[in-house]
């Protein structure tokens, strides 16, 4: 099964919510014998997962009114003959430009899975598997990444100059009112 969605405010304000997924997730997939990678960047979800039916079926329901993320569109359900990732019960992979060096997926980014066409998945999906293969070492340990971190970072970043004013307006503003309180005396 592969899917795309997008995180909720509330999944996005959970400084956590990330690497609780990939914990639950790991736990759950030994559990079910299902294996598989998740993507996440720019607000979205990308998920490949193999398993037999049932335990797909269930991982869909459960997925379909887990509140951390919405607008969850199924790409492809369907059988195959041999798995991808088996040996990840789930292998967690954040897409962000400064954290990616395979200049094939770094083209991707902005990671917008929304705007793929027809079988852009594929593509995307064997660009992973084929960097997965040669980079197994950067896939060894679980995700562990803060949402709400990146996001005041990216606000930050983005507004650094206003702020930066912002702060010197203050700091004069108060070495005036110092200044006009300290000669009156």
């Amino acid at each position: 099964m592969a899917y795309i969605s997008r995180i909720t405010s509330g999944g996005l304000i959970s400084a956590g919510t990330l690497n609780d997924i990939s914990k639950t997730s790991i736990h759950n997939n030994l559990l079910n014998q299902i294996t598989g990678i998740l993507c996440y960047g720019n607000g979205y979800f990308f998920q490949y997962v193999e398993g037999n039916e049932q335990a797909l079926t269930n991982l869909k329901n459960e997925l379909l009114v887990d509140s951390r993320h919405q607008e969850m569109q199924i790409l492809y359900y369907d059988r195959i003959m041999q798995r991808s990732f088996e040996k990840w019960a789930l292998q967690s992979w954040v897409l962000q430009k400064g954290m990616v060096k395979e200049v094939a997926l770094k083209n991707l980014l902005p990671f917008r899975p929304d705007n793929w066409q027809g079988d852009d998945w594929k593509d995307f999906l064997a660009l992973l598997k084929e960097y997965a293969v040669d980079h197994e070492h950067e896939f060894a340990r679980p995700l562990r990444y803060n949402t709400l971190g990146l996001t005041l970072t990216r606000l930050v970043s983005m507004h650094q100059a206003f702020l930066f004013i912002q702060a010197m307006l203050i700091l004069l503003l108060i070495v005036n009112w110092w200044l006009l309180n300290s000669t009156s005396f």
